[in-house]
């Protein structure tokens, strides 16, 4: 070996050291990056137009729910979270998909996504009107085999992803006078059911009252 060769050999090492320590040092990031993924999912950077117009906030997600979805509860998170909600927890709408009663619920046909946008527009309305800092979903769309396991209507609007329960955290007298109000002042057009515990909201294409407190309402 000559002279010059002898003084790059050193040089060669250093820098393959370098690669080395850089290459050990991006894989420790990417480790790390994956097991926070694990714990709170971001949606945002599954979405390609996310990179020119970021989303508001993040969806959580349960592991449990994305393996038993196959992923597919990302893409209709991500699809919710394209629009703006105020109080509306998408975590919490989420969770109703999940429920079982002898048999397991389940994230509605793609072709029933956009059913749900008008209602939570709704829901987000009257928890604004009421001053509400949380919504609490007791119920949303419902699969067919789901609704029956729970004695739903035959012909129950959840099964449309078009209905939700919900608890606006106050009782469902006040609620049902700030939704009534409003469908007066014709911000939306549906179905409102009152219960002792939640509102059954949805947005059908005409006006329906049933449940407590009914005669009290105009």
């Amino acid at each position: 070996m000559d002279l010059e060769a002898k003084n790059q050999t050193p040089t060669v090492l250093r820098s393959n050291e370098r690669r080395g320590f850089i290459s050990k040092a991006l894989k420790g990031i990417s480790s790390l990056c994956l097991l926070k993924s694990a714990q709170a999912w971001d949606l945002s950077f599954l979405n390609p137009q996310s990179f020119f117009n970021p989303q508001p906030k993040s969806v959580y997600l349960e592991k449990s729910w994305i393996s038993e979805t196959r992923g597919k509860v990302v893409s209709y998170a991500n699809y919710l979270s394209a629009h703006s909600y105020k109080v509306v927890d998408l975590h919490e709408l989420l969770k109703t998909h999940f429920k079982k009663r002898r048999v397991c619920n389940c994230i509605p046909p793609k072709r029933l996504w956009k059913n749900i946008v008008p209602t939570l527009e709704v829901v987000d309305l009257v928890a604004r009107e009421l001053n509400c800092k949380e919504v609490k979903f007791i119920s949303a769309y419902r699969s067919p085999r789901y609704n029956r396991s729970i004695g739903g209507a035959k012909k129950s609007f959840h099964m449309e992803n078009v209905a939700v329960d919900v608890n606006f955290g106050c009782s469902s007298w006040k609620a049902m006078k700030a939704i009534s109000k409003l469908r007066r002042q014709g911000k939306f057009v549906g179905g409102l059911g009152v219960y002792r515990n939640f509102i059954h909201i949805d947005t059908r294409p005409m006006n329906i009252d049933w449940g407590l407190y009914k005669k009290h309402r105009s």
